[in-house]
């Protein structure tokens, strides 16, 4: 479901399997051969988001500051790889009750990634959280269908530094409404006691 290239390896997340029943938090690993070289085709290593907690399937995934970062409905995680060929991985939730919705609106603008978790959009720079969308609550519960959040699509538009993300309006199933993001109106950190101004949207 989610692929993600780091440190030469390649990392399958949340990959549907009939055979595992925790398969869609499951993250596999590529490797290296006994000469060193890189093995793309064969799975070296596997680890479970969360071992047992019951926490759900992987809905998120991107690298974020050089780490790995995954997302459950309710949960965020981080992953660190160690270097060389020998796989050392330390996975860490770094928060609780906050996650992703929606797989698609997951997206790196550099130094933090956007995305749309149950209570709106949140900024995550791989320590902080914000949620960013509170200016714009009211209209995203009135006017987009919440039943079709986890469908949602976004892009991140570098040439002009936007965010865009399209979703169904209400009482539609298909995403006719799209917002846009102006990350250049972010004159200072977006943490802290940071809040963007109505015209950080479109």
């Amino acid at each position: 479901r989610f692929l993600l290239s780091h440190k030469r390896r390649l990392f399958f997340a949340g990959i549907r399997d009939s055979t595992d029943i925790d398969a869609e938090a499951r993250v596999d690993v590529t490797g290296f051969s006994a000469s060193g070289q890189v093995t793309p085709h064969r799975v070296s290593a596997t680890f479970y988001l969360g071992g047992s907690d019951g926490s759900g399937p992987i809905t998120g995934a991107t690298i974020l500051r050089d780490q790995l970062v995954f997302f459950k409905r309710n949960s965020i995680w981080k992953m660190s790889l160690g270097a060389g060929a020998i796989i050392d991985v330390e996975q860490v939730k770094t928060h609780d009750d906050i996650g992703c919705v929606a797989p698609n609106t997951v997206k790196n603008i550099g130094n933090a990634c956007i995305f749309l978790s149950d209570k709106g959009f949140y900024l995550f720079d791989g320590i902080n959280l914000r949620l960013i969308s509170e200016p714009i609550r009211r209209d995203l519960e009135n006017n987009t269908n919440i039943s079709e959040w986890q469908n949602a699509y976004a892009i991140y538009y570098k040439a002009k530094n936007q965010y865009r993300v399209s979703l169904a309006s209400s009482g539609q199933t298909f995403k006719d409404l799209t917002y846009i993001f102006d990350m250049n109106i972010t004159t200072q950190s977006p943490f802290g006691n940071w809040f963007p101004p109505q015209t950080f949207f479109r």
